[in-house]
């Protein structure tokens, strides 16, 4: 492993937490997130200044920040990075991060991780470079189609909690240039994740190498690449 990218969420995970494992190793590439708890002009300001710091790119989770990714908070910050060139990534899929009894569970709702609210993005900005979590919240051949009705350049997916089978197809669907390597622990782990990747693309050197790095090189702008 050569980089770990890190996604905080608001508010149970910040920007300063990833900033200061990316200077203690700099293999950590640091992203930042929305504080929603701030003022909206707080906000941007807060953001302008993760991006000065270091920030390479922009992470949101709908249901867990409860906020819809096309909710018009969210809209400034995304423009903010999509006009930089720096990638957004965000929850997809319709998905529980709270026991029954939990307090918080009625304050989230799980449907802000719908595919519908990434199609309503994408048109809104057809230009950005937009990382739908999960494959999509595992709907590949949906946001495939979507993706390729309106010819969408820059929408990327990456394959957390996606098998060995799932990666085939999604480079079937996407091309081997726009699907990458993740992992989202502690749900599931960097090993397990590797040996799925190897096992979809072991025979194909070129492809395995954009998966597992390239692909993602290119989007976060590093001077290696």
């Amino acid at each position: 492993v050569n980089y770990v990218v890190s996604l905080p969420i608001m508010p149970n995970t910040s920007f300063e937490e990833a900033l200061a494992a990316s200077r203690l190793d700099s293999r950590y590439i640091p992203f930042t997130c929305p504080d929603f708890d701030l003022t909206d002009d707080e906000m941007m300001e807060k953001l302008k200044r993760d991006i000065a710091m270091g920030a390479k790119g922009l992470k949101i989770h709908p249901i867990i920040q409860n906020i819809e990714i096309t909710d018009k908070r969210c809209e400034r910050p995304i423009k903010l990075f999509g006009e930089l060139g720096l990638p957004i990534t965000y929850h997809c899929g319709v998905n529980d991060y709270y026991k029954p009894d939990s307090p918080y569970l009625k304050m989230t709702n799980l449907n802000y991780g719908k595919l519908d609210y990434t199609f309503e993005l994408l048109k809104k900005f057809p230009d950005y470079t937009i990382v739908p979590a999960h494959g999509g919240g595992g709907e590949l051949e949906a946001l495939s189609a979507e993706v390729r009705k309106h010819n969408y350049k820059n929408v990327y997916v990456e394959t957390s909690h996606r098998g060995a089978a799932d990666i085939l197809k999604a480079v079937e669907l996407f091309g081997e240039d726009r699907v990458m390597y993740a992992t989202d622990w502690p749900f599931d782990t960097c090993d397990c994740n590797i040996r799925c990747g190897e096992e979809a693309l072991g025979n194909d050197p070129v492809a395995m190498d954009k998966y597992f790095y390239k692909n993602a090189a290119r989007i976060l702008h590093l001077e290696e690449f």
